[in-house]
């Protein structure tokens, strides 16, 4: 049979009119949702049934979706070429029959679901798109009408401003490694840029307090890997990407982790490290420590720390080291009221000394108001207080710190005692207030109108004196000699009324300002009780010791033990216990104006003045007049006894390896001639990098765990037992505090190796040669374990 045009076009046609047909409401949705023809549409849906199906094709690629459906309607090409395949020799064998049924079954649900997931998608975008936009806003906002070219020839530079595309920080250029190594028996300090405020201060200060040092360090959280990045120190790492090895952690709060992680590093590195210094800017980059919203900017690390350990471990008790409780009781039928404190802060306005600035921080107590019945429930054992000067323009505190404060004033027990104590200090502030507005009426009015200036009264009476005699002369020179006589009597009259005035005005001054003053010495003399335990009506308890400053927030002076008693005799009593540390980052030098110096003291006393950070020793009357003199700001850190005298407990294994990658990282950043000139003794060494800080205690031997002691590498230099002599008062190293004699791995002291004879010198050296080899085999042993 011939194949005619007219005969194939009636076949095709009679295929494309046969098989599936779409209804004409799934026509209707796809013409609506993608604006074709009904052809169009119709040939959409034979390809793909279901109007879901038909659009979500179109839109991932209409010319192809489109392409596709066309070739629908036409013949195929055919690929069965004539004689060009070759029957089957025989059948498939029925060993290689493979069952893909249950592949196919898997591969059907998955589509499955992937279907119905883009089709609640679609659902929802269509829903979407159906909603009501908002109405447009019309309108021009700081637009005023400007005729002529859109791009003006001048501009306002008044109108300027710079806008911030990304958030910047400053590039900092580090000293080489010899110049920023720690010196033996410094303190190691923390930097931060200066939008960090006092946050490196603060954990600098927290890590000198034993209790604190604790918290931070937060026992709660077991991390048995921090991993290492050569560069964390510098702050130049995203320690948000980093990945803790932890055993059951509970699924979410990995950013809270990763801060307690972090200050744990940043505790250990300041115990541990062998360099200067380190930075918290990684620590400010943690999205948990930038998305925390803080009562007061300043104590951020400390509010973001205290939630973060709450929500980690609620029932730690180390979680309320920083936090205070004040309690407002009922007043005029108010129910009693108690809030947590972390820092108190006041300005310094009128208060003389410090414990008047606390008095009007806890209680504000005004004479033109009743009391407020105010107390503290309990003091944190370590207490952070942050005063300024208010004063527009000040460059001072004016200020001087108290060194040792007791806080009992403000407790519960003594709460009667001090409401009876602020009652008659109120009654005088009325008296006060009473006799100040008539000093002020007698010194002042009003002026001539209610918006003008008051008036000094003496000086519009002295003016008008001073003003008569020369109203006489002008008379005398009018010619009537009979009005210039009687004007010059009555001149003369007036102006001794006027002396007069004057007297009685400044004499009544003077009375008032004395009987005032007379006041003022009272309240301060009831007010001066419960400060000094030497005159106070009673007992004080609460002692809190200045243990840390920061005026600047580049600037720090920390108060640690003083391990340099090499002076002391010993039938001397043992004094200068604790020492003053001053470190700066970033301060210029008197002789190089605008260059960052710095100033590095060790045991030789010799300065180096080529980086910019400095650590120096200073004195406890240096830090008061560096409080009052230095800055019109300061941060103020007491901490209790019972913080001060706590048993600090030795790093983890994890914690102790993670700084120890850390002074590896170090060593090999500096020249063997670095190395050489540190192993001499003016710096660390890396047998003597892993001390443990702990100065709880430093002349009772039970202090220190035995632990500590048998986990802390020793050091080839002299060691002193603490067991040998109880005396305080011999010299001690920075690194006394965890040696013990009696232990089996001590090292040949080199006190020893001298007594000998001369030729044991070489059986000498060997034996120092094979403690060395013991270490760094138990080094081994211990990494393997681990």
């Amino acid at each position: 049979m011939n194949v005619t045009p007219d005969l194939l076009k009636k076949c095709t046609d009679g295929m494309a009119n046969t098989g599936f047909q779409p209804s004409q409401a799934d026509v209707a949705s796809v013409c609506d949702i993608t604006g074709l023809d009904r052809a169009q549409a119709v040939s959409l849906l034979k390809k793909w049934p279901g109007w879901q199906d038909a659009v979500t094709h179109y839109f991932e690629d209409p010319s192809a979706a489109l392409r596709e459906a066309a070739a629908s309607r036409q013949w195929e090409p055919q690929d069965n070429i004539p004689y060009a395949d070759e029957g089957m020799s025989r059948p498939p064998s029925p060993s290689k029959f493979v069952d893909l049924s249950q592949e196919h079954a898997e591969a059907t649900r998955q589509i499955q679901n992937d279907q119905s997931q883009e089709d609640d998608q679609l659902r929802r975008a269509i829903a979407e798109s159906k909603k009501d936009m908002p109405g447009q806003e019309n309108g021009t906002i700081n637009a005023g009408q400007q005729f002529g070219p859109a791009q003006r020839p001048y501009y306002p530079e008044a109108q300027w401003a710079l806008a911030p595309i990304a958030s910047s920080r400053e590039v900092v250029d580090h000293p080489p490694p010899a110049k920023r190594r720690r010196i033996e028996g410094s303190p190691a300090f923390l930097r931060g840029p200066p939008e960090s405020g006092y946050n490196a201060p603060l954990l600098s200060i927290y890590h000198s307090i034993p209790l604190a040092r604790e918290a931070l360090l937060f026992p709660s959280l077991k991390v048995y890997s921090y991993g290492h990045n050569s560069e964390w120190w510098a702050g130049t790492t995203d320690e948000n990407t980093k990945s803790l090895s932890m055993q059951q952690a509970e699924p979410g709060g990995e950013d809270r982790r990763k801060y307690l992680a972090e200050l744990q590093c940043l505790m250990a590195f300041l115990d541990n490290t062998t360099r200067a210094y380190g930075s918290v800017d990684a620590l400010s980059d943690l999205r948990y420590f930038q998305y925390f919203n803080s009562q007061s900017e300043y104590i951020k690390v400390l509010e973001t720390w205290q939630q973060a350990a709450m929500d980690e471990n609620p029932d730690e008790p180390l979680t309320q080291v920083f936090t205070s409780s004040a309690t407002r009781g009922p007043n005029d039928g108010a129910a009693t009221e108690t809030k947590d404190l972390f820092s108190v802060e006041g300005a310094i306005t009128d208060a003389r000394t410090q414990v008047e600035v606390l008095d009007k921080i806890v209680w504000s107590d005004s004479p033109n108001q009743p009391l407020d019945d105010i107390w503290i429930d309990q003091f944190g054992h370590v207490l952070t207080m942050r005063v300024h000067n208010e004063n527009p323009g000040a460059s001072e505190l004016g200020l001087a710190p108290t060194e040792v404060w007791y806080l009992d004033r403000y407790m519960h027990e003594l709460r009667e005692t001090l409401w009876n104590m602020r009652q008659q200090c109120h009654q005088l502030s009325r008296e006060q207030l009473r006799l100040g507005q008539a000093r002020s009426r007698l010194a002042e009015m009003p002026g001539a109108s209610p918006a003008a200036s008051r008036v000094d009264i003496r000086k519009a009476l002295e003016d008008a004196r001073d003003a008569m005699p020369i109203a006489s002369d002008d008379s005398l020179r009018t010619g009537d000699r009979l009005i210039d006589v009687s004007s010059n009597v009555e001149a003369a009259q007036l102006q001794s009324q006027i002396n007069s005035l004057l007297t009685s005005i400044t004499k009544k001054l003077k009375e008032l300002s004395l009987r005032m003053s007379e006041l003022e010495s009272q309240k301060q003399q009831i007010m001066s009780d419960l400060t000094d335990p030497n005159h106070s009506s009673q007992p004080l308890r609460h002692k809190y010791v200045l243990q840390g400053v920061s005026t600047r927030p580049n600037v720090t002076y920390i108060r640690k033990l003083n391990h340099d008693l090499i002076g002391m005799d010993d039938d001397e009593e043992p004094h200068e216990i604790w020492q003053w540390w001053r470190t700066a980052w970033g301060e210029a030098s008197n002789d190089q104006p605008g260059a960052p110096t710095t100033h590095i003291e060790d045991s030789q006393d010799t300065i180096d003045s080529s980086a910019p950070f400095s650590v120096r020793k200073v004195s406890a009357k240096d830090v008061l007049d560096a409080v009052e003199n230095e800055y019109h700001t300061a941060i103020l850190v007491y901490a209790s006894d019972i913080a001060m005298q706590f048993r600090s407990t030795p790093l983890p294994a994890s914690l102790r390896q993670f700084v120890e990658q850390d002074n590896h990282a170090f060593e090999d950043e500096s020249s063997p001639q670095h190395v050489q000139q540190a192993n001499r003794g003016r710096s660390w060494s890396n047998e003597t990098n892993s001390t443990i800080m702990d100065d709880s205690n430093p002349f009772d031997d039970t202090a220190y765990p035995r632990q500590a002691r048998d986990m802390t590498p020793m050091s080839t230099s002299t060691i002193r037992s603490l067991d040998g002599q109880p005396s305080p008062k011999r010299p001690r190293s920075s690194d006394d505090s965890v040696h013990d004699t009696n232990l089996m791995d001590m090292p040949p002291s080199y006190e020893d190796i001298h007594t000998e004879q001369q030729e044991m010198t070489e059986k000498k050296g060997n034996k120092i040669g094979f403690f060395a080899e013991q270490m760094m085999q138990q080094v081994d042993d211990n990494e393997q374990k681990g």
